[in-house]
């Protein structure tokens, strides 16, 4: 068996709704190895929203060359957070 680093869930329509992984193992390839999971599997653009404050995160997806196309003041989503629609074309 192995250990559980982090994990990736699809939306339908290439959105990837869900990239974590565990605090110990960031910066260490995981969450690139993770990614390019997500990029096999889809086949097509993939689209993410990331919060705006989360600057670690838009930095890891700006990258892996996701462009920022779109930016929102939270209206949209439950925890009210100001956010950022990534796009990436293969």
């Amino acid at each position: 068996g192995g250990e559980l680093l982090g994990f990736a869930a699809l939306a339908g329509g290439g959105e990837l709704d869900h990239l974590y992984l565990r605090p110990d193992v960031l910066r260490r390839g995981v969450g690139s190895r993770l990614l390019a999971e997500v990029r096999g599997a889809v086949d097509g653009p993939i689209g993410l929203y990331v919060f705006q404050r989360n600057v670690a995160a838009r930095a890891f997806y700006e990258r892996h060359g996701f462009t920022a196309v779109a930016f929102d003041d939270g209206g949209r989503n439950e925890e009210n957070e100001p956010d950022v629609l990534y796009r990436w074309t293969p």
